[in-house]
Parts: structure tokens; C-alpha cells; sequence
């Protein structure tokens, strides 16, 4: 891709906002080390464990240039194992290889947490792939064609192409090599340009578990967080025969993902999917929170229940009396001791509307009624 060359930003399916604010994270950093599990709200807002903290079931490793195999346990040389007093995945950083979801996504949220055994030595790496084709060739034998989410320390979050693989992106016009800025001019990143497109920030905490997550929307686009900040996205997901950057006959569009031995002792956890629904965007093992009919209810508690901090998506409708009157509905989230944290406005007609949540995660709220009487609500777990 050329210097000369420019691109519009592509369009792209309405999907309901994914939000990551700091605030969340902060929990999530500075949680003591346990078992490995998943919350009962995260599995209600739709997220699936990938690894049950004990065994490599459902994984299969590839290492050098050997072939896959499918029982890691079974691995003589110990390259991933199971750490039984945190219950993470190690890998020794030597040789160079992948532990890969025998699973294939497209439409998803991957979250994980990565520490590295030792503290400095910024250049230490491990990381992820995602869309990974096992099949196909393998850049110096051991990298499936891939998009790597870095996971070296200082460059946790930016991206690297491999297998004549290129994504669009905005980076910052004035820096040689590709750095991605929100805003920014739109290029091809990929080969010839070289693999590897920095993040905008680098929110790395050494000696810390931290929080590496990637959405992916099949060949549509992808977001990188590093401890909730976004650091990258990236449009257009494809691989070329011809290493041609305009070449779209070979979308990338699943795959699997692979975690990194690549150099460096390292260590992951909480490892987590939350698929997706194609054509909505939502979670698609999201549980309902509460589903029923109300009818002319008027003002009044609906609902208590405990936040995730993955959003609630409120669908809702209302008398045809109230319609006809243009009258407008409010819907109010408090905590226990009546601190408001959100007051959602419903139009007076049936629809849906999102409420993140995400600073009251974990909190018991209630869900109050401020006006005209519903006649359907129902709110699922697992919104925006």
C-alpha cells in the first residue's frame, strides 16, 4: 500500500455500542489471585469460559513447525501446562508455538488476562491470534495465518498481519511507520508496509495481570482494549493470494484463536468468549433478568437485580392509549440506598433501549417505573 494511495472509511452494520471504561477494570486488575472461574453474572450477560482451569481440553498445540497435536496434555516437552495454584495456563516462551481453540469464531468478545513471570525487560512477548487458519501456510513455520493481538509488553494491543493478511485502518499521517489514531488517514495495513501497526497507547502495568480483549465482527471489523482503553481497530478483515492490499475476493471472516509461547515465560487466565449474534450484535447466551407483561402498572419498583457490568438491553412497550397522547415513559436505575445511576428515557411508542451499567458492576440496583404504566418489559443481560 502506497502513500499515494487513500481510502473512505468503509461502511459498516449498525451493531449496539461496545463500551470498556476504565472504571470496571480497575476491579478487575487488582483482583486477588483464585481458581480460575466465571461469575454467575458474567455468564448471564452471555460469556462462556474457555478453559476449566484444570486441564488443555478443548485446545490442541501447534509447536515449531510440527503438525497440530491434539492432546497438549500428552506434550512431552511441557511448552503449555496448568498451573494448579492459580490455575492459569503457563507457557514456557520456548520453542515458539500456539495452544489453539479447537473452536472456530466470527462474531465475538475474546477476554483474557496475561502476566509475564518476570518484572522488566519490556521487549518480553507472548500474545493472541484471532481468525487463525491452521490449515494454511505458516510464516516462519510456526505463525498460522492470523491477525496477532501483541501482547509484548511495549506493545501490548497493536496489531501484526500474518499470511498476507491486511486490514483497513486510521493511523496518525504524521509518523513513518503505522500507528493507529482514532480519526486518522485510512490505509491498507499490511505487506509490503510491514506486519505491524502500533497501538495508539500503550497501557501496559508490569508485575500486573492484565486485561487483553479483542471484539471481533467476523471479516467486518475488530477492536483491541488493553486494560479497558482502546488501542486499535481496524476494518475490512482479509487475506490475499496476489498480496494485493485491494484485493477483497478472500474475506477473513472466523477462525480460531491461539494463545503465544513466543520467547518469554508468561502466564494466562480467565480466559472468556461471548459470542455474538451476526446480525444484531448482541450475546447470544445472554439470560433474560426479567421478561413478563405489565399492564398500566403505573409508577412503582419493576425490578431488583445484580449488574454485570456488561449492560442490559430494555425492550419495551406501552398501551395504545399512552401512544396515541405522545406521552413519554422514564425508566430509573438506583442503588439500594436510592443513589440514581442512570434515567432512561423511552419514547411513547414500543422499542428497545441499552443501558451499560458498567459503573455499577456487581451492585444490586432496583428499576423503577417514574411515569406512564408499560405494557411489556423485558431486559436481557449483556447490552452495549
Amino acid at each position: 500500500m502506497g502513500p499515494g494511495n487513500s481510502f473512505s472509511l468503509p461502511a459498516m452494520r449498525a451493531y449496539p455500542a461496545v463500551l470498556f471504561p476504565a472504571v470496571l477494570w480497575i476491579g478487575i486488575l487488582q483482583a486477588p489471585c483464585r481458581a480460575q472461574q466465571i461469575t454467575q453474572a458474567q455468564k448471564d450477560s452471555g460469556w462462556v469460559s474457555a478453559f476449566d482451569g484444570r486441564t488443555l481440553n478443548g485446545f490442541y498445540t501447534i509447536l515449531g513447525g510440527n503438525a497440530p497435536n491434539n492432546d497438549p496434555d500428552k506434550n512431552p516437552d511441557g511448552t503449555f501446562s496448568v498451573r494448579a495454584g492459580d490455575s492459569s495456563i503457563h507457557a514456557t516462551g520456548s520453542p515458539t508455538g500456539h495452544i489453539i481453540t479447537k473452536k472456530l469464531y466470527s462474531h465475538y468478545r475474546v477476554r483474557i488476562r496475561e502476566k509475564f513471570d518476570k518484572p522488566g525487560d519490556m521487549g518480553q512477548n507472548a500474545g493472541m491470534l484471532y481468525h487463525a487458519r491452521i490449515e494454511g501456510p505458516r510464516l516462519f513455520g510456526a505463525y498460522p495465518r492470523s491477525i496477532e493481538y501483541q501482547g509484548q509488553k511495549r506493545g501490548m494491543g497493536e496489531i501484526w498481519t500474518i499470511g498476507n493478511v491486511y486490514v483497513n485502518t486510521t493511523v496518525d499521517s504524521t509518523k513513518t511507520q503505522h500507528q493507529y489514531k482514532a480519526g486518522g488517514k485510512m490505509v491498507a495495513h499490511g505487506n509490503p508496509d510491514g506486519r505491524q501497526c502500533l497501538g495508539s497507547s500503550v497501557p501496559y502495568i508490569d508485575s500486573a495481570w492484565n486485561v487483553m480483549e479483542a471484539l471481533v465482527r467476523g471479516s467486518d471489523s475488530a477492536v483491541h482494549t488493553v486494560n479497558g482503553v482502546v488501542v486499535f481497530k481496524c476494518w475490512k478483515l482479509r487475506w490475499s493470494e496476489k498480496d494485493d492490499p485491494k484485493d477483497m475476493a478472500n474475506m477473513l471472516s472466523e477462525g480460531s484463536v491461539a494463545l503465544q509461547s513466543e520467547g518469554a515465560a508468561v502466564s494466562y487466565r480467565d480466559y472468556m468468549f461471548m459470542e455474538l449474534d451476526p446480525a444484531t450484535g448482541r450475546p447470544v447466551n445472554a439470560k433474560p433478568v426479567i421478561a413478563g407483561e405489565f399492564r398500566a402498572r403505573g409508577r412503582g419498583n419493576l425490578l431488583r437485580a445484580e449488574t454485570s457490568g456488561d449492560g442490559w438491553v430494555i425492550h419495551y412497550a406501552f398501551p395504545a392509549a399512552v401512544r396515541s397522547a405522545g406521552e413519554m415513559g422514564r425508566l430509573s436505575i438506583r442503588t439500594l440506598d436510592g443513589r440514581m445511576l442512570d434515567q432512561l428515557v423511552l419514547p411513547a411508542t414500543s422499542g428497545e433501549v441499552h443501558w451499560a451499567g458498567h459503573a455499577a458492576a456487581g451492585l444490586p440496583v432496583i428499576l423503577t417505573e417514574n411515569a406512564t404504566g408499560l405494557s411489556v418489559l423485558t431486559v436481557t443481560r449483556g447490552g452495549p
